[in-house]
Order: structure tokens, then C-alpha cells, then sequence
């Protein structure tokens, strides 16, 4: 998606990784303890958070702009 003939093709590859890397902080680092949280002690609230962030997560990187 970041490195395809997308809609970020022409911009620079620094700020490609940067967005990358701030995808991953914001995305992949809470669901991973959320994860580890929810193995720890089950909650219905911690599998809506988690939930929540995937859904977030996938629209924020699926998102095309018009």
C-alpha cells in the first residue's frame, strides 16, 4: 500500500516510513498488550477495546483519499 503505485507513490520514501512507523506505534503495539492483557485475565470490555482498535486500525490503512 505504502510502496505501491497508490495514492502516496509520489511522495517521499521518509515520509513513507515515518507513516509506517506511526501506524505500527499506534496500532500494532496497543492491540499486541491488549492481547497479552486479555490472556492474562479474560474481560468482555478488553475483546470491545480490541476490537475497536482493529477496526480502527484497518480503516486508517485501507483509507483512499477522494
Amino acid at each position: 500500500m505504502f510502496f505501491g503505485s497508490g495514492y502516496m507513490a509520489g511522495v517521499d520514501a521518509s515520509v513513507k516510513y515515518k507513516t509506517l512507523f506511526a501506524l505500527v506505534l499506534l496500532g500494532i503495539v496497543p492491540i499486541a498488550f491488549l492481547a497479552v492483557s486479555i490472556m492474562q485475565e479474560f474481560a468482555v470490555t478488553k475483546i470491545t477495546v480490541l476490537a475497536l482498535l482493529l477496526i480502527l486500525l484497518f480503516y486508517s490503512g485501507n483509507r483512499r483519499p477522494r
